[in-house]
């Protein structure tokens, strides 16, 4: 609207109830333009809703990140190795403590396609038990976890 000319409300005002907040959805025009047609008033009706849908996603995920952001700095803070791995045994996140294993020469290697050790047979074994933990943690396995000694790059 141009500077300095007055505005008057509009006829149709909505109101959509947030969790927390709530969201006033509110068009005017200039004095001395006409009122809303019906036809606009229709499509304001059928877009509102889209609109309010929008804005509670975008919050969501904004207080999404905001928990994961929170969570990866408390596990960045322990100091035992944390590595989390997707549904593949890929890398997503390490803590400091497990990228100081990783770029150590303590044999644990940390690569694109998953994490290594020293010897074929212990790498092999390694990801059978990231496999075997991620279906029992998704409920499509029922093995309890096991162990695994490694030994250190020379």
């Amino acid at each position: 609207m141009p500077e300095g000319r007055r505005a008057r409300p509009s006829p149709w005002r909505g109101f959509v109830q947030n969790l927390r907040h709530d969201l006033l959805f509110a068009l005017q025009r200039e004095l001395g333009q006409p009122d809303y047609a019906e036809e606009d008033l229709r499509l304001i009706r059928l877009v509102a809703p889209h609109m309010a849908r929008a804005v509670h996603i975008h919050r969501r995920m904004a207080e999404v990140t905001t928990q994961k952001q929170w969570a990866l700095s408390a596990l960045d803070r322990l100091r035992v190795g944390v590595i989390l791995l997707d549904d593949r045994g890929r890398p997503l996140f390490l803590n400091r403590a497990a990228e100081y294993l990783a770029t150590g020469c303590n044999g644990l290697v940390v690569g694109c396609d998953g994490l290594a050790l020293p010897s074929s047979t212990e790498t092999a074994r390694l990801r059978r038990l990231i496999v075997d933990a991620a279906k029992s943690a998704s409920g499509q396995g029922s093995v309890a976890g096991g162990s695994l000694r490694a030994r250190r790059r020379k």
